[in-house]
């Protein structure tokens, strides 16, 4: 499954990550939102994405106490901002979570990392029925979102369960690749 970083992690790049994560830099929201956002219309003008009129952005899952620690779910806010500026026919659908006795991930490596979340991701509740076909009309793709992609194994055990679930699954888009 293609996945694609809008930038390095690195530089001004990691500064605002680490910003808005760790620092509370809520202002970073927007701008980084913006960024996701152009990714997303540059990969669906060169073909990347399929042709759709719709899209759900599906945030990575981010556990309960670090989002509490961050003062919100970092993640979904970027998929937020960058949903206003794609419009009306994208949307933001925060399905996922992580079981509570994942570890944190920093400084694992990633056989470690992939161990830790095997069986964690999860669904908050049933997947919205236009997610998956049900209805009328062909499934909304879904692009999975996350801020750093260092060994894969979130954005893999997310596309794992989305996919179960019976998701259509087309990639996932990070704001940077480490």
């Amino acid at each position: 499954m293609p996945v694609w970083a809008m930038a390095r992690y690195g530089g001004p790049m990691a500064s605002a990550v680490v910003n808005l994560k760790e620092h509370r830099r809520r202002d970073l929201a927007p701008v980084l939102g913006r960024v996701l956002a152009d990714g997303i219309l540059s990969l669906a003008q060169w073909g990347e994405l399929p042709a759709s009129d719709r899209l759900a952005l599906v945030p990575a899952p981010t556990r309960a106490w670090a989002a509490r620690s961050r003062g919100g779910d970092t993640v979904t806010a970027l998929a937020r901002e960058a949903a206003d500026v794609l419009g009306g026919r994208v949307r933001v659908v925060p399905a996922l979570v992580t079981a509570a006795w994942t570890r944190d991930s920093a400084g694992l490596g990633a056989g470690a990392r992939g161990a830790n979340l095997a069986g964690a991701v999860r669904l908050r509740r049933p997947l919205p029925s236009a997610l998956v076909g049900a209805g009328a009309g062909p499934a909304v793709p879904v692009v999975v979102v996350d801020d750093v992609l260092t060994t894969g194994a979130t954005v893999a055990q997310a596309v794992r369960r989305l996919r179960r679930s019976g998701a259509a699954v087309t990639g996932a888009v990070v704001l940077a690749g480490a």
